[in-house]
């Protein structure tokens, strides 16, 4: 599969990681913004897309709520 971020609308984009608390909810939001513009679910770009539109565009944004990983606990003798 092959990245495309032409195919990311920038408003809804916007709109989506302004309303979004974590990384992980803005494609949803996004699915949402999309069908309240257009009446249509598909919004013609996948998860990956916007993501790296997101990373391309407003990298400060996207690090913002994007949790930071969690260290391996070790494991009690």
């Amino acid at each position: 599969m092959k990245i495309d971020t032409s195919k990311v609308e920038p408003t809804l984009a916007r709109l989506a990681i302004s309303k979004s608390k974590l990384r992980t909810e803005t494609y949803s939001e996004y699915i949402i913004a999309h069908y309240r513009a257009t009446g249509n679910l598909a919004p013609g770009c996948n998860a990956a897309d916007l993501y790296t539109w997101y990373e391309q565009n407003m990298p400060e944004e996207i690090a913002a709520i994007t949790m930071p990983s969690q260290k391996r606990k070790a494991k009690n003798p």
